[in-house]
């Protein structure tokens, strides 16, 4: 009977000691999710100033552009477009160089006689010569 009372005993102590440690893990949980919420809260008021001071050096940096800029900056889109576009003037004077180079090919298979002759020369540099003041501007083929 002594020795069973001694088991209960230390079967009690152990329970006591379990519910002492659930008791502090609970207080503490409490205390943690505390802390927890209390770091989120912060964080996000840490986010509310930084995305406010980012708002501000953005402002600083990159100021509103002006109603004369926006027009300024369209009709340059509207320039480049017009001057590099598919149907734009590099184009065309490519196409126009190109054909011109044609013409005077055929001319000069036209022609065999030697005062013939001397013209195609000054044809080709002609030619050349256009070539030469258009290529530093677009470059070439």
């Amino acid at each position: 009977m002594e020795l069973q009372n001694k088991e209960l005993e230390s079967q009690l102590s152990k329970l006591r000691s379990s519910i002492n440690t659930v008791t502090t893990l609970v207080e503490n949980d409490r205390t943690q999710a505390t802390t927890i919420s209390e770091i989120q809260l912060r964080q996000q008021r840490l986010e509310v100033q930084a995305n406010t001071l980012l708002r501000k050096l953005l402002t600083m940096s990159q100021p509103q552009t002006s109603e004369a800029e926006e027009k300024w900056f369209k009709e340059l889109t509207r320039v480049k477009a017009r001057l590099d576009g598919q149907r734009g003037l590099v184009h065309e004077i490519k196409a126009r160089l190109a054909e011109g180079r044609k013409f005077v090919e055929m001319a000069s298979k036209r022609s065999d006689n030697g005062e013939e002759t001397e013209k195609r020369k000054i044809d080709w540099r002609v030619m050349e010569a256009i070539e030469e003041a258009y290529v530093p501007f677009f470059g070439e083929d």
